[in-house]
């Protein structure tokens, strides 16, 4: 007889959710990384998004999914595991990707359904700092100038912030 043979009707164990978190949260802090989601269905599909300021590269999403699935056993539990960086367009899911995207555009939506788009200038838990520039009158004469404007926006009034792309 096989080493393999199981049960006629065999029901793996699911992967325990606070060890994987755990686990996710060891792997990520390896590459010195930021934990942007992870989603864990009854199926046991296992998909984690991580960043990094200015980019994670392809060899650390590897490394991640490298120490995540060796720590898993796959004799006890039936996986599949998606390791990857969100992508453009995703929405911010949590405050380290303002910090990690200073510098960078970004089309922020407001609660009261204001839009505005900016570079972050800044960013802490509280708020981030924006700027633009824009076209304004001038004070004499015709025409218009252009001028730098900045603002601050509290972190709770914000409903969706993308990176914006420009070409």
């Amino acid at each position: 007889m096989r080493g393999d043979w199981r049960p006629l009707f065999y029901y793996p164990i699911m992967i325990d959710q606070e060890k994987l978190e755990a686990l996710v949260r060891e792997a990520v802090s390896l590459e010195n990384a930021f934990l942007v989601d992870l989603q864990h269905d009854a199926g046991d599909k296992i998909r984690v998004e991580v960043d990094r300021p200015g980019g994670i590269s392809l060899s650390s999403l590897t490394n991640i999914s490298r120490h995540i699935e060796g720590a898993l056993d796959r004799d006890e539990n039936d996986f599949s595991l998606e390791v990857a960086s969100p992508g453009v367009g995703t929405p911010f899911k949590v405050l380290e990707q303002y910090a990690a995207n200073v510098g960078r555009p970004v089309k922020v939506l407001l609660m009261d359904g204001l839009e505005l788009t900016g570079d972050i200038i800044r960013a802490n838990d509280k708020q981030i700092v924006i700027s633009w520039k824009e076209l304004v009158p001038k004070e004499k004469g015709k025409g218009k100038h252009s001028v730098v404007t900045e603002r601050s926006i509290d972190i709770k009034d914000i409903k969706q912030t993308k990176l914006e792309v420009r070409f």
